[in-house]
């Protein structure tokens, strides 16, 4: 993207019918669709530009061309796309949200993958918080147990793009989830 402003939307079925949600913007200076032409999948929402804009733009059929004459290029497309990926999911995330782009993008450089089975204790109640987590994809439930009667209870639902960890790496404190509703999509 040369200049201008370009949004991104992706429609889905609510229970009062079709509607379109905004995913994100493009501007001066930011790439997209290197996903598709990467993994031949198809486009995962519509673009209209917003502003009279300028672009670039290459043929899929160029670009696979051009990544197989280099197998690092090829590399270091896939990881950027990773980061923009994982950026896409925290640009309202709190700790993530004042941060300058180049910031946020350093943070995300640093980050480790983990896949986790279902069913697999992340953080438990009460020990010393030392990491960040951000969910890219599947779901993790956040339980609470009662101090007074000890019985366990779902509190939360996180999903693609959520985070937790944040309050008790700052302080130096416990891992203890906040205590928050189930979380609302679309609100």
């Amino acid at each position: 993207m040369l200049s201008g402003e370009i949004e991104f939307r992706r429609r889905y079925i609510s229970p009062g019918g079709v509607e379109e949600l905004e995913v994100g913007r493009l501007f001066p200076g930011d790439g997209a669709g290197e996903l598709t032409v990467l993994f031949g999948t198809p486009r995962q929402a519509s673009a209209r530009a917003v502003d009279p804009s300028t672009i670039l733009r290459i043929e899929a059929e160029r670009m696979e061309k051009l990544l197989a004459w280099s197998q690092r290029f090829t590399d270091e497309l896939r990881y950027t796309a990773s980061v923009r990926t994982r950026m896409n999911l925290v640009r309202h995330v709190a700790p993530f949200r004042q941060l300058p782009l180049e910031r946020v993008r350093m943070a995300f450089e640093r980050m480790q993958t983990r896949e986790l089975p279902a069913g697999t204790k992340v953080v438990h109640e009460g020990e010393k918080g030392d990491h960040y987590y951000l969910i890219e994809t599947g779901s993790a439930e956040v339980w609470r147990t009662d101090p007074l009667t000890g019985d366990s209870a779902m509190v939360a639902l996180l999903g693609p793009g959520d985070a937790f960890g944040e309050e008790a790496c700052c302080s130096g404190g416990s891992a203890t989830p906040p205590l928050r509703s189930p979380i609302q999509r679309g609100s």
